[in-house]
């Protein structure tokens, strides 16, 4: 495995940033993922909003199971080892049937 240093936003410390992973999937009953973005963010994707659809639906389980939830805020740093290109990201949101996001959550 190859170690990275996860880069923080300019301007936030290290214990200002704080990063983890989301895998949600695809079904027939649903295929939405659920989130308005900004894509104009730098290389992150940063979440402006969460609808229904499989974010919501997986923010109801995590509740249940004391799990962290993905909120409002948020950025996506990579979808399936995509990073570094916000469209790129959009992208594979939008094709993949499995999703493994990964979210930095920047505190203010």
């Amino acid at each position: 495995a190859v170690l990275t240093t996860p880069r923080i936003d300019e301007g936030k410390s290290q214990a200002q940033a704080d990063d983890f992973e989301v895998e949600v999937m695809r079904t027939d009953e649903e295929k939405r993922i659920g989130l308005e973005v900004d894509r104009f963010n730098g290389d992150t994707v940063e979440i402006l909003t969460i609808k229904e659809g499989l974010i919501a639906a997986y923010n109801e389980q995590a509740r249940i199971e004391g799990r962290r939830e993905v909120k409002v805020g948020d950025h996506i740093i990579s979808v399936n080892g995509i990073s570094g290109s916000p469209g790129r990201i959009v992208e594979t949101v939008a094709k993949a049937t499995v999703l493994k996001l990964s979210l930095r959550s920047v505190k203010s």
